[in-house]
């Protein structure tokens, strides 16, 4: 499909296009307010970067659906597909998935990955995707009170290869693009224990706090600091039974999962040292 292409449904024309800057309060409305997303917000941030794409659906001269795409070399991200509730089950939402799957294609992905939705899970299974894993959501009354483990510093310059080459390790994709821009404000597990490089990872400006190690010290320390730091939900691969378990010590209640589905190969990534998934849109 091309930028502008029409979707006959129900005897009705759809269209779908890049959305403009001047639109992103329009499709605030589209998200759910239990999902906390400022998305004009995270429009803002991520709009006109190479990595991403916004496109919505128009109908009557309005906007009543929103999707984005997320693209790290070969690797694709759908997100935040959203159907306006009195447009569901006219197959809007298939159409607009079906989009960003074809655009994603032409740029050269060779695998497709979401975290999907209860509402969304049979539309993307109906679309060939299929359930890779599942993501646990923890969430605790109030921050729990950790104290920062001496290995944990602030992420400096001179850090960034390590902690890009560490995200390359456990996510099985190369998101140099992408995560250069949150690198800023970052901690690092570096115990000075003569690791070639850093164990761990903990990006606060990135979505919800992004938290990978390639061994479980490093990923509870960071795990526990960005919980002490004022965050009480916390979500996490279930193949992660440590940090399930630290969940659950801490206070943390298990309130929901949710799938990660994959299109083509799935990337070859390490579950088990996430110790937070920075968001939905981007695992």
């Amino acid at each position: 499909m091309q930028p502008g292409y029409n979707i006959a449904m129900a005897s009705e024309i759809h269209r779908i296009r890049s959305i403009r800057p001047d639109e992103f309060e329009q499709v605030r409305h589209l998200s759910p307010s239990t999902w906390g997303t400022d998305l004009p917000g995270f429009l803002t941030l991520h709009h006109g970067q190479p990595y991403f794409k916004g496109w919505v659906v128009e109908e009557g001269g309005g906007i009543i659906a929103f999707g984005n795409s997320l693209r790290n070399g070969n690797s694709g991200w759908l997100g935040n597909i959203l159907v306006a509730p009195e447009a569901r089950g006219r197959g809007i939402g298939a159409a607009i998935t079906r989009h960003l799957m074809d655009d994603l294609h032409r740029q050269g992905c060779c695998r497709l990955l979401l975290v999907a939705t209860p509402l969304g899970e049979p539309v993307y299974t109906r679309l060939g995707f299929r359930v890779t894993g599942r993501y646990a959501f923890y969430s605790f009354d109030s921050a729990p009170a950790v104290a920062r483990h001496p290995a944990v510093r602030p992420l400096l310059p001179e850090d960034h290869p390590a902690a890009l080459a560490l995200d390359r390790r456990v996510t099985g994709e190369t998101r140099t693009a992408f995560l250069s821009r949150f690198l800023d404000g970052g901690w690092v597990f570096d115990d000075g224990g003569g690791r070639a490089g850093i164990a761990g990872i903990h990006l606060p400006a990135l979505a919800t706090g992004l938290v990978i190690a390639s061994d479980v010290e490093a990923g509870l320390a960071l795990l526990r600091w960005r919980l002490s730091r004022g965050e009480c939900k916390c979500v996490v691969p279930e193949q992660n039974e440590r940090a399930r378990r630290c969940l659950e010590e801490l206070g943390g209640e298990l309130t929901a999962t949710a799938p990660r589905m994959a299109l083509g190969r799935e990337a070859a990534w390490r579950p088990a040292e996430v110790y937070q998934r920075a968001a939905g849109w981007c695992g």
